[in-house]
């Protein structure tokens, strides 16, 4: 008998609890399977539930258990997929109208392996348009609200993933992170938020927004979590020629201390945080030191280009993979007789959202002969120029930490200005610049309790030295265990 609920576990706990025999693998499909149409009908967070084929791999899965069949860490986990990733014979529409009937003919490897470790697929997430925006308000098809209060944005353009996993729906999701789109949306969901170093995960089968910037980024609720998932996640695969084979699988079992740890915070970036925010990181800085690491103050001066950088490079990478949806090869033609010409801005106009319109726009502009030199070039120096901030910066210190964001979750509609809304992205774009790995983790919550989040960016490949400093911080706290009011029940 159990005697917690299924939605209070981590994902390691129910498959503990899966592989002692305590739990069929059908009672836990059709929980999260209950539990993620509920969730639905609040948030918005799914746009496609795979009812059917849940229940037949938890069948299968019994079957599996009763033979005495090797079964993983993962086994009878529930997770979501954000809906830019494919999965064979399932709609990949990208939150747009003109990819609204596109079926994968393929499976991203990121969910294959998550599939052959006989995790559970729940369905589908929302996200941006194209994963264009911070707030998934530009979905074609629906706007994702904040499990923590439904009138605020979860973030974006991971937001329905968030949300899925803050709402319990499931125990892991996987999103995308192009300049942040996963740990913002983790910081407004009191999840954590992973983006790894460049090539660390496998991208094949990824929709990009912009192929030097995007990788797989999985949340989960806890870093030993976390660590099992990436471990999964980061087996060889050569269909993706920026992925780069790691010497050492991740430690589940996160042991080690904090002990001649360096924490470097650049505070010249940080002047205008808002108080609330400030005083959350304080304590946060308080609780490294007091596990023994040493703060020191860092320089990244010129930070600030960053966000200019990021919009142009893509932008233009944004127009270029988008070329290929021209109502011909990809997205549905307005009409077989139609001229090539006219059937292409025909299906552009009613099959994008204003968002990606604008995006495109100034990626065209950004290309032109004229701006080439004008701002591709100087973008791409300073890409250069970030890059060497922060191996500068890394001399003294192990990791580098600053809020996810500058202030907690906005409301729905409240952000109208785009430049606003790219603003959200400033503290986490530059991980995605550099190809630096960088963690969001919970840091408590706001007067309003709506969640904060931390960020820590480390090294290359120095992946486990990010998964310490999470694992100590969340022994120290409890903001990992709560879970928002709406959703801490068992019956939605």
């Amino acid at each position: 008998m159990i005697r917690v609920y299924m939605h209070d576990l981590k994902a390691q706990e129910l498959n503990q609890l899966f592989l002692s025999g305590e739990i069929k693998a059908k009672e836990v499909a059709r929980y999260f399977l209950q539990r993620a149409h509920a969730a639905n009908s609040f948030l918005g967070c799914f746009l496609e539930i795979f009812d059917q084929q849940v229940l037949e791999k938890a069948e299968l899965l019994d079957k599996k258990k009763e033979l005495g069949l090797p079964l993983s860490p993962l086994a009878c986990v529930p997770f979501s997929v954000k809906d830019n990733i494919h999965i064979k014979d399932k709609k990949t529409t990208c939150a747009s109208r003109s990819l609204a009937h596109f079926i994968a003919p393929f499976t991203a490897s990121c969910v294959k392996f998550l599939e052959e470790a006989d995790a559970l697929c729940i369905g589908k997430t929302n996200l941006d348009e194209c994963a264009m925006g911070s707030s998934t308000e530009t979905s074609a098809f629906q706007k994702t609200h904040n499990p923590w209060n439904l009138a605020y944005s979860p973030g974006g353009s991971s937001g329905g993933a968030a949300a899925s996993l803050a709402s319990r729906s499931v125990l892991f999701a996987l999103g995308s992170d192009t300049g942040g789109s996963t740990r913002q949306p983790a910081a407004y969901n009191n999840v954590l938020g992973f983006k790894p170093s460049r090539g660390f995960f496998s991208r094949f089968g990824l929709a990009p927004m912009a192929c030097s910037l995007d990788e797989i980024a999985p949340m989960a609720l806890c870093s030993s979590d976390m660590a099992i998932i990436c471990n999964h996640l980061s087996r060889p695969c050569y269909l993706d020629p920026f992925y780069t084979q790691r010497e050492k699988p991740l430690k589940p079992q996160i042991e080690g201390s904090l002990k001649a740890k360096t924490l470097g915070v650049p505070w010249d970036f940080l002047k205008n945080l808002h108080p609330y925010v400030l005083k959350a990181f304080q304590e946060s800085l308080s609780i490294f030191t007091s596990l023994g690491a040493q703060i020191v103050a860092i320089d990244l001066k010129n930070l600030e280009y960053s966000l200019p950088i990021y919009q142009i490079l893509s932008c233009i990478e944004a127009y270029s993979h988008l070329a290929k949806i021209d109502g011909i090869t990809f997205s549905s033609s307005v009409s077989s007789s139609t001229p090539t010409l006219d059937s292409t801005i025909q299906s552009r106009s009613e099959g994008f959202g204003q968002e990606v319109k604008q995006r495109l726009l100034l990626g065209a502009h950004l290309l032109n002969i004229e701006s080439e030199k004008k701002y591709h070039e100087k973008a791409l120096r300073g890409q250069k120029i970030i890059r060497k901030i922060f191996h500068e910066a890394f001399q003294d210190c192990s990791l580098i930490a600053l809020p996810t964001t500058s202030s907690k979750a906005f409301k729905l509609g409240a952000l109208q200005d785009p430049l606003h809304m790219y603003l959200q992205d400033l503290f986490t774009i530059s991980a995605n610049l550099t190809g630096l790995p960088a963690l969001s983790i919970p840091m408590g919550f706001c007067h309003e309790h709506l969640p904060l989040g931390l960020q820590l960016i480390g090294q290359e490949q120095k992946e486990q030295e990010l998964f310490l400093f999470s694992h100590l911080f969340e022994t120290k706290t409890k903001f990992i265990h709560q879970i928002p009011p709406l959703f801490n029940k068992k019956v939605l």
